[in-house]
């Protein structure tokens, strides 16, 4: 019987954005683009986006275990892209992916996927 072992993130609260980009070995900013600009397309991810009191969503963040793994996802997902694309603008297109899969970023999706490794 083969074991698979996942990577897994380690079990903190809150993730900085700095540490996000330690993690993956990317920098601050690519990680910051991402967190604001596009996976704040998946609507659990937007609901625990903290707010300015004009209601835009606050700039620099921590994510949320469940936001640093929508995070990771896409990041991930990009540099696939990128690759495949060949140096073209490839952020649209995983805005646009993250648009038609987010039912696969979202909560109950991560939770589900959190529960399969823990059991």
């Amino acid at each position: 019987m083969q074991t698979v072992v996942k990577d897994v993130l380690p079990q903190k609260t809150r993730w900085s954005q700095r540490a996000v980009a330690r993690h993956l070995c990317s920098d601050k900013a690519t990680v910051k683009v991402y967190a604001e600009q596009i996976a704040v397309v998946v609507p659990d991810y937007l609901k625990e986006c903290p707010r300015n009191p004009d209601g835009s969503i606050q700039s620099g963040f921590s994510l949320s275990q469940y936001q640093c793994w929508v995070v990771c996802q896409l990041i991930t997902l990009g540099r696939t892209i990128k690759t495949d694309l060949n140096g073209t603008p490839y952020r649209k297109v995983v805005k646009a992916t993250a648009i038609k899969q987010a039912s696969l970023l979202s909560k109950a999706a991560w939770e589900a996927q959190f529960h399969n490794l823990s059991a």
